[in-house]
């Protein structure tokens, strides 16, 4: 399991990974953030870039707020989920 933190901006015109913050990754989604749908989006964003199932991921701090610390359930590093976030960038 890894732990990764990201910066989420919602009601952004798509969904996509903008780059690295300082210490994570900032991604912008389409969904608004209420009802957690932003959280939902982004979760399902992050399953099809790393190739896991959305049950591998949780939001284990911040699920209200911009700034989120996830678990990933995953057999990759850190450094090889960020590599993976922003391949093709």
């Amino acid at each position: 399991m890894v732990i990764i933190f990201v910066h989420v901006i919602p009601n952004s015109s798509k969904s996509y990974v903008v780059g690295r913050e300082d210490d994570g990754i900032r991604i912008k989604i389409q969904e608004p953030p209420d009802s957690s749908r932003a959280n939902m989006a982004l979760i399902g964003l992050l399953s099809d870039k790393l190739s896991v199932s959305k049950n591998s991921i949780k939001i284990i701090s911040g699920a209200q707020s911009r700034r989120k610390h996830l678990s990933i359930d995953c057999p990759f590093t850190v450094d090889q989920i960020i590599a993976k976030l922003l391949m093709g960038k």
